[in-house]
């Protein structure tokens, strides 16, 4: 199986689009370019983003990815152990096997090994990063 570890701020909405739509909102551009790796590399979604923690914002998450065909495998562990995202990761892979996995997010502290794909929450997720993506999980 291939996973990707999906970040929501940052990635799927950028400081712009905050502050001009408010922070509820997810960019329908950067979704579109989730469904294009997800389509080319048949990769499985888990939920890394702290808006898994609050299910109004995992709600607008399931809806946001919905319109593309798109659906949410899992979640990370939320973890009071750990305040870095990577030990979450890590805890999810060391249960569920995969072949490859992709890290799309904006902090650098999500990195394990070399998967992660490191976003700006200027620009968000991108032609070129979804692009690198694809190329890594195929």
């Amino acid at each position: 199986m291939k996973v990707i570890f999906l970040d929501v701020d940052g990635v799927l909405n950028t400081i712009d689009s905050v502050m001009q739509f408010g922070m509820d909102q997810i960019d329908d551009e950067r979704v579109q370019l989730v469904a294009k790796i997800v389509h080319e590399t048949d990769a499985k979604i888990v939920l890394s983003s702290s808006w898994r923690q609050n299910k109004s914002d995992l709600d607008l998450v399931k809806a946001a990815l919905s319109k593309y065909n798109l659906s949410i495998l899992d979640i990370t562990p939320i973890s009071e152990k750990y305040d870095l995202r990577c030990h979450e990761i890590r805890q999810w892979l060391s249960e569920n096997p995969t072949e490859k996995f992709a890290i799309i997010d904006d902090w650098a502290e999500a990195e394990v090994g070399q998967n992660l794909f490191q976003t700006s929450d200027y620009f968000g997720l991108t032609h070129e990063i979804a692009e690198k993506v694809i190329k890594h999980l195929s």
